[in-house]
């Protein structure tokens, strides 16, 4: 429907990667610590983020849709496939264009690259999916994002980074073991660190949840 506003979804991660890539260039040099942690954490805070803006976009589509559905243009499966089959991967292959160039920036070792890549990739699909499904029930845009911020804030702010499962709330400790966040910069440091021998230990000396 709009060749515009789909080819904004290549064209500006590619913009975002080399701007973020710019700010964290040859951070991969110098020896694993605070610049590492915080390029992790930005990185999987912007992949998050990247769908966040579409909702409205999607309500409008979805306005659009019911529009002409009812007039029996075409059903409403049609729609359904199209977002699965185009709408999604043009998302997926900017969200890895994104971090692929940031990575490039960056410096660090290519053998971290599977992991960083895998664990981002996997959280853009899981924010993805919950702001489609935001904009699927909330009645405009402004609702949706009213909607989506409490589950955006709690997920970025249990990840063991800015809240730790040794300072949080004990009846609060279970929101770790289904933050996505927290999952990720778990797996990607202790790849990162060379702890995975040591990972029961790091999981009770810090934040981490229990790796299954």
């Amino acid at each position: 429907r709009n060749p515009a506003a789909m080819s904004m979804q290549i064209f500006m991660p590619t913009i975002m990667g080399v701007v973020l890539g710019t700010i964290f260039q040859g951070i991969g040099k110098t020896e694993f610590g605070i610049p590492q942690v915080s390029f992790i954490f930005i990185l999987l805070t912007m992949l998050s983020l990247q769908s966040l803006p579409l909702m409205p976009a999607l309500i409008e589509e979805r306005a659009f849709m019911k529009h002409e559905t009812s007039e029996r243009l075409y059903k409403e499966s049609a729609h359904i496939l199209t977002t699965m089959f185009v709408t999604v991967p043009l998302s997926l292959i900017g969200a890895a264009i994104q971090t692929l160039i940031i990575y490039a920036f960056s410096g660090l070792p290519y053998e971290f690259l599977p992991t960083i890549l895998g664990w981002t990739l996997l959280l853009f699909f899981m924010f993805d999916a919950l702001f489609q499904c935001v904009a699927a029930v909330a009645p405009d845009g402004e609702q949706a994002m009213t909607m989506a911020t409490p589950w955006l804030v709690v997920f970025m702010l249990f990840n063991g980074l800015i809240v730790t499962k040794a300072t949080a709330p004990v009846y609060l400790r279970w929101v770790f073991e289904i933050s996505p966040t927290s999952y990720a910069m778990q797996s990607i440091f202790l790849t990162m660190t060379g702890f995975r021998g040591r990972e029961q230990s790091l999981n009770q000396e810090l934040w981490l949840p229990a790796w299954p």
